[in-house]
């Protein structure tokens, strides 16, 4: 009786650290740090962070997790336009930053009087309130890497002084908002629109 009582307090501990350690690798918190992406998120905004949202699994190609129609299960995705994602950069990986993905592998971006462009069409951003006069020139994003920009761009350290990121510095994707309490909820970002 004492031997089975022991046995269902040590299934309990191992039930509940495997519990912990799960979602301790699926989701982080991270603090928004400074104004860069004003209107969008503010200083001192706490959010959750979903890690799983881009993991690769590399005994899955990709053919077999994107192509549900072919019974394929989407394990991951790749991070893509308009997505709010959490990265380090190499010179500090202690360091989260967060920003918006405006070029995916391939795109080309570029900038005019603070008006981006992808691919040769006007990327239009509701989410932009002050986007200043910042100028690059175009370039096409490489594989396994994004353009990242602040929704507050005269206030952002961005791709246009990071460059591009690379998708292995990404941590995940903004899932959730939980403090303060007046923006509790799941994020749902205005999307961009790619002008015809």
């Amino acid at each position: 009786m004492v031997r089975s009582f022991l046995f269902e307090i040590l299934e309990t501990i191992l039930l509940a650290l495997a519990v912990l350690l799960i979602v301790r690798t699926s989701f982080q918190t991270v603090r928004v740090d400074g104004l860069s992406m004003e209107p969008t998120l503010t200083h001192g905004q706490f959010l959750i962070v979903n890690k799983l949202a881009f993991i690769d699994l590399p005994f899955f190609s990709v053919e077999a997790t994107n192509d549900v129609e072919n019974g394929g299960i989407p394990f991951f995705d790749y991070p893509s336009v308009d997505d709010l994602i959490v990265f380090h950069i190499s010179d500090d990986p202690e360091r989260d930053l967060v920003k918006r993905v405006i070029g995916v592998p391939g795109d080309k971006v570029g900038m005019v009087n603070g008006f981006v462009d992808v691919n040769d069409r006007l990327l239009l951003e509701p989410y932009v309130e002050n986007r200043g006069s910042g100028f690059f020139i175009p370039e096409t994003i490489r594989p396994g890497h994004y353009f990242v920009l602040g929704d507050n761009r005269e206030a952002s350290s961005d791709s246009r002084l990071l460059g591009q990121i690379s998708q292995s510095n990404i941590v995940g994707k903004i899932w959730l908002s939980f403090w303060p309490f007046s923006n509790l909820g799941t994020l749902s970002t205005a999307n961009g629109m790619l002008k015809r």
